[in-house]
């Protein structure tokens, strides 16, 4: 990303850089984001996994106590 930059800021408007750049940002499509933004991101996702409740065993019937026998 950063290369593409560079070839465009000292290339003053070569027309073949331009396309390349404007390929490489099509095939992103995703929003740029500062480094900080982009950890945010990162975190939150990590947070939303870890969030997820674990499915929980289902619990074993219990047996039915035994009628005790009358004397």
């Amino acid at each position: 990303m950063a290369k593409g930059l560079l070839k465009k800021v000292f290339s003053f408007g070569s027309k073949s850089t331009n396309e390349d750049t404007e390929a490489e940002i099509s095939k992103t499509n995703a929003p740029q984001l500062t480094p900080f933004e982009a950890y945010q991101a990162e975190q939150a996702k990590k947070n939303q996994l870890s969030n997820q409740p674990e499915p929980e065993p289902e619990p074993e019937p219990e047996p039915e106590p035994e009628p005790e026998p009358e004397p």
